[in-house]
């Protein structure tokens, strides 16, 4: 349970060697100039990506944030009438196109200084050749739902917090079933991936739409971790 608070203890020699190089690459003139390449790929990809049949870019600032990443390339994907799992895969086997986060309604890339306006290409390319065989007016949403759009995507709202961190981790445990655990104080962080972002903390109750969140990612093909190995919660023992 204490290693899920930081979810490794072995950090990679290689991983860190590589986050420095990386630093040293980007300090100076040249990095601020390889830098620049590296927005201006990502305004090509966005643009040229934007214009496909069935395909949205993320080109708003959505509300709760302060900016965009230009080094980020996030693509909804239900106007192909797909998930985003499906189409990573896809995009994966057919075209050798690697995503660094799919979600059910979107797929996110990112643009480092090691791509080059070949890569762009190819991405484009897939997703051309992907909406010419999916999309149809029929495919694309009528309606999206709040909070699924680009403009409409505000920050989740917390739980109650009941229990400081540190007296639920300590607390006697026990793991109850799902809709069954709604109402009890969990004794463990519960994340969901994709996104990577915790739906439940130590000390925070758990609702019912925490509970469908996790069941939701998990139909979609996502992975939860602070789950025991059959989906139900940690929570405090009454």
């Amino acid at each position: 349970r204490a290693l899920r608070l930081v979810q490794s203890t072995s950090p990679s020699a290689l991983l860190l060697g590589s986050l420095d190089a990386a630093r040293a690459a980007v300090a100076g003139e040249e990095g601020a100039r390889r830098l620049e390449a590296v927005v201006r790929l990502g305004e090509r990809a966005n643009a040229e990506l934007g214009a496909i049949p069935g395909v949205e870019v993320l080109s708003e600032v959505p509300r709760g944030m302060a900016a965009l990443d230009p080094t980020r390339v996030t693509v909804f994907v239900a106007g192909l009438g797909v998930d985003g799992f499906e189409l990573d895969e896809r995009l994966i086997e057919e075209f050798g196109v690697y995503a660094e986060l799919p979600t059910a309604s979107h797929i996110t890339f990112i643009l480092t200084m090691g791509n080059t306006a070949a890569d762009v290409d190819l991405l484009v390319s897939a997703f051309r050749q992907l909406s010419a065989e999916l999309f149809s007016p029929s495919s694309a949403p009528a309606e999206e739902a709040p909070g699924s759009s680009a403009t409409d995507a505000g920050a989740p709202s917390r739980p109650p917090q009941v229990m400081t961190p540190r007296a639920a981790f300590f607390s006697a445990v026990e793991a109850v079933a799902g809709a069954a655990a709604v109402g009890r104080v969990s004794a463990a962080a519960v994340c969901p991936y994709p996104p990577g972002i915790p739906v439940l903390m130590p000390g925070e109750e758990v609702t019912e739409a925490c509970v469908e969140e996790i069941r939701a990612v998990l139909a979609a093909g996502g992975e939860v971790t602070g789950c025991e190995a059959d989906g139900s919660l940690l929570v405090v023992k009454q």
